[in-house]
């Protein structure tokens, strides 16, 4: 119905006013297209990877032959002058497919390309704010302004200043293919995005670069701290995707997602089930203690659409004081909308704010974009997921429902940050003090996991001679060593593309537990990597003859070898079945002390894959 309010905007393009040729077809045929509204927006999901749900659709520009794709498009704009027309085309063509998709898709958000050339113009600022897209039937709150960089900001006080007043007004923003030309650390620290989007270049083959995973690693961590979040553009695999995961990325996007398409689309079966089963990976993988939110659920009190007004509310808030909320269910019991008492009253409040609403039905003050969760969530991730919502909504009770949609519950936002709190201090104290790397009780937790899967490797790691080694030089070097092994250890499982994780045992013990086979090459690598950094850790003399004299137990001196790493490797082929998490450190013992004898033989670091077949240790 809004559609007809956007005729308005028609371009009137006279041929001769521009940079290009009048008697060139292919000129005239591009300022006709512009003329006549002939660019269409097309959508492209982008994947909220907390929930696996498509949290928006970013608006692609498409034109006409020959200039169907976005790079034939603004470069012959740009050759023929006309690049605020088809900017400004593309932005009506956007806003023209938000006006049809929102009912259909009343909880996605939409991301709309603009440069910042646009957002200093007087045209832009005027057409483009909250007030004026209400006349179009569009709320700006549920639009993502994306600052697309194809040539660097001349004033960035302005452009600041600009960005700071949209969003002021509710918008929200991204930065586009962050990494990239000229969205660099300036424009970001002027724009200070909401989302933060990581180019392609830097996420294609992600998985197989080290290199790449900590710079996005980096970026991520960065983000999180000044609340923002990364989406990470072009994910075209799927190991991308689950690089993606293992680094915190919030948002996804890309062919493997869902390729752009002229309407909306939902995302396919296919997908849905890939990332249910990445959630189920790697979501709740890393918390040790009990992350369940079953217990703080509460049943909230519940009314039928259209059964209750605004004055029978009031009435009911006011006799029942302990009830701050209340949650519309619809005839299967699955939750429509959410009203608290502070949102009630705000629409209340005023002059005419009771004569206006008390005959108002409840649904028309509930709110309908509330956060509903999975009951099985983890509170961490509920505590992002909740903190992330907007401003006015920030301390609204999160709304918990089952794998049918139907509500279980509500939670109280003072119970997710008690909990989630709770949470981090106690998986901070499971963690080993030295290396600050999880322990025991983390290290169980992921071997029970582990040991179910149709592929892994796990790898025992030891010191050799190092009670020695911290007998001769003393217990800061000693703590020195063993933050080197954790070291070598955390910068080598980079250089893998599956999930591999590292635990601290205790003392000078650690454990490699990864979801793909370990190749001989990778512990080649750690080993040629201690004995290379180990020196470091030693004196010139030692390391000149390769030992040390110490006293022996008799308190005689002997000659000891220089500290080595002892390596024993074990993998699904040496079990018929899953072995019990306590019998595989047993099965592994005798593999390890023979590797240590091999190592005091060649007195360099070393490991030893297992060959046997296990069958005794696998009664639990």
């Amino acid at each position: 119905m809004y559609l007809s309010n956007f005729r308005h905007f028609d371009l009137h393009l006279s041929a001769s006013d521009f940079g290009g040729d009048p008697q060139d077809d292919a000129y005239l045929h591009f300022v006709d297209m512009l003329n006549h509204n002939r660019i269409r927006s097309y959508s492209q999901p982008i994947v909220d990877l907390y929930t696996g749900e498509v949290f928006g659709y970013e608006l692609l520009a498409r034109g006409e032959n020959p200039f169907f794709s976005p790079a034939q498009l603004f470069e012959r704009a740009k050759e023929w002058d006309l690049e605020w027309e088809v900017e400004y085309a593309c932005r009506i063509a956007a806003l023209k497919q938000v006006a049809a998709s929102a009912e259909d898709f009343p909880l996605a958000n939409f991301f709309i390309n603009i440069s910042p050339a646009a957002f200093s113009h007087p045209d832009f600022q005027s057409d483009f704010s909250m007030t004026r897209l209400q006349e179009y039937g569009i709320s700006g709150e549920r639009l993502v302004l994306e600052i697309t960089e194809t040539v660097s900001v001349d004033d960035y006080p302005q452009f600041e200043s600009t960005i700071r007043n949209y969003v002021q007004q509710g918008f929200r923003i991204a930065l586009d293919d962050f990494g990239s030309g000229h969205s660099g650390l300036i424009t970001l620290a002027a724009s200070t995005p909401h989302i933060l989007k990581i180019d392609k270049d830097l996420v294609r083959g992600i998985h197989r670069s080290s290199y790449k995973q900590n710079l996005v690693k980096s970026i991520t961590d960065f983000a999180e701290s000044v609340g923002s979040f990364i989406l990470l553009e072009g994910i075209e695999t799927t190991e991308e995707l689950r690089t993606a995961y293992r680094l915190g990325a919030r948002y996804a996007q890309g062919y493997y997602l869902g390729r752009p398409h002229p309407k909306p689309q939902l995302l396919s079966q296919d997908i849905k089930g890939s990332l249910k089963k990445l959630m189920d990976e790697y979501i709740r993988k890393d918390y040790v203690v009990d992350v369940s939110i079953y217990k703080m659920v509460t049943r909230p009190t519940t009314f039928e659409p259209h059964s209750v007004n605004g004055a029978q509310l009031n009435d009911f808030f006011r006799s029942q004081n302990s009830i701050d909320h209340v949650v519309i269910v619809d005839k299967d019991d699955k939750p429509t909308g959410l009203i608290t008492q502070q949102s009630f009253y705000e629409h209340l409040s005023g002059r005419y704010g009771y004569a206006i609403f008390q005959r108002k039905e409840i649904d028309a003050l509930a709110n309908q974009e509330m956060l509903l969760i999975h009951e099985d969530t983890d509170i961490r991730i509920l505590g992002k997921m909740a903190m992330n919502r907007h401003t006015k909504d920030l301390y609204d009770p999160v709304v918990v429902i089952d794998n049918d949609g139907t509500l279980v519950g509500t939670i109280t936002m003072k119970m997710v940050i008690s909990h989630a709190f709770d949470t981090e201090v106690k998986f901070a104290a499971s963690a080993n003090p030295l290396t600050s790397l999880p322990g025991n009780v983390v290290i169980n937790v992921w071997l029970e996991e582990l040991l179910h899967r149709e592929e892994y490797s796990i790898a025992y790691i030891d010191l050799d001679r190092f009670k020695g080694y911290n007998d001769h030089y003393g217990f800061s070097a000693g703590d020195d060593m063993i933050r080197l092994v954790a070291e070598i250890l955390s910068e080598q499982i980079q250089t893998i593309s599956f999930e591999c994780r590292l635990g601290h045992i205790g003392g000078d013990d650690f454990v490699l537990l990864s979801e793909g086979v370990l190749t001989e090459e990778f512990f080649e690598r750690i080993c040629r990597a201690f004995d290379e950094r180990r020196e470091n850790l030693c004196s010139v003399e030692d390391v000149q003859r390769n030992g040390y004299y110490s006293s022996n137990r008799k308190g005689e001196q002997e000659f000891v070898p220089l500290i080595t790493l002892s390596i024993a490797v074990v993998t699904q082929n040496n079990f018929l079945r899953p072995p019990h998490p306590g019998k595989l450190g047993q099965s592994v013992a005798l593999l390890k002390s023979k590797a240590k004898e091999i190592n005091y033989v060649h007195q360099k670091s070393g490991f030893l894959f297992e060959r046997r077949i296990y069958e005794e240790e696998l009664e639990n």
